[in-house]
């Protein structure tokens, strides 16, 4: 895309003094398109300011304006390789302030045989009326094809665009209520945690010391026999004995004396552990 552009106290504005007429080439079977996107001049003397575009030494069209509504909104074209675009005003007022126009100048190409863009020169989009344009120039707001047809479903393009960009904020922000529940809920958990274990450790202070030494509780170590408690099995054992002994030591005195006298003992005490 080119842009010719005058507006006062610019650059542009030195060069187009200058100049005055511009003069553009373009390679063989390639054409050119001029879209004037702004124009105002003075706003008496309408014929002595003027835009005019020439092609083949002819005159194409020539612009007196004071306004944008004299400005046609179709584009401007021709299939010479070249176009000159010359501006015409009097001296004193080129750089009259506020006044000045705005040119964009594109390339264009015709359709091959089969109505069809070559793809290999870059212009690919094709206008329906045997030529093709950048596809760059679609929804640029200037009717290009001259049939409207680059600008056709450019509201619909941007409807869709912002349907989806509004998609894709909302699921970001469900996604990050998603994370702030679940990270409250986690919370919340840990805080009925701990309200239990301080009511538990209130109520049960010794169970809860215990086992917050790893320490068994009693109802969990009847199992285990500490060593150093006296065990029950025992102490009935030992009183059975007690219980034994004693009928043998009131046997062993009976047996002492009724033995006659003069004879010995072959041994003198009897097994305590012996039962008859």
């Amino acid at each position: 895309m080119n842009i010719i552009e005058m507006q006062p106290y610019s650059n542009m504005t030195a060069i187009m003094i200058k100049l005055k007429t511009i003069h553009l080439m373009v390679p063989p079977s390639y054409g050119l398109m001029a879209f004037v996107t702004k124009l105002k001049m003075r706003r008496f003397h309408q014929k002595a300011d003027y835009i005019e575009f020439i092609t083949n030494g002819h005159s194409l069209i020539r612009f007196h304006g004071i306004n944008q509504e004299m400005v046609p909104k179709k584009t401007i074209l021709t299939s010479s390789d070249m176009m000159t675009i010359r501006f015409v005003s009097e001296p004193q007022y080129y750089t009259l302030p506020g006044k000045g126009f705005k040119i964009v100048v594109n390339l264009f190409a015709p359709t091959n045989q089969n109505d069809e863009c070559d793809e290999s020169n870059g212009l690919t989009m094709n206008c329906q009326n045997k030529f093709c344009i950048d596809s760059l120039l679609e929804c640029d707001g200037i009717d290009n094809c001259r049939n409207d047809i680059d600008e056709l479903q450019c509201d619909e393009t941007s409807e869709t665009k912002l349907s989806l960009y509004v998609f894709l904020f909302t699921l970001v922000i469900m996604f990050i209520l998603l994370i702030m529940f679940l990270t409250k809920s986690k919370d919340r958990r840990k805080e009925i945690v701990r309200r239990m274990s301080e009511a538990y450790a209130n109520n049960h202070p010794i169970l809860y010391a215990m086992e917050k030494n790893g320490t068994e509780s009693p109802t969990n170590s009847n199992s285990s026999v500490d060593s150093s408690q006296p065990n029950l099995n025992n102490m009935i054992i030992a009183t059975d004995s007690m219980i034994i002994q004693e009928p043998i030591r009131s046997l062993k005195s009976q047996l002492s004396l009724s033995l006659p006298h003069g004879i010995e003992r072959l041994h003198n005490n009897i097994n305590n552990s012996y039962v008859v």
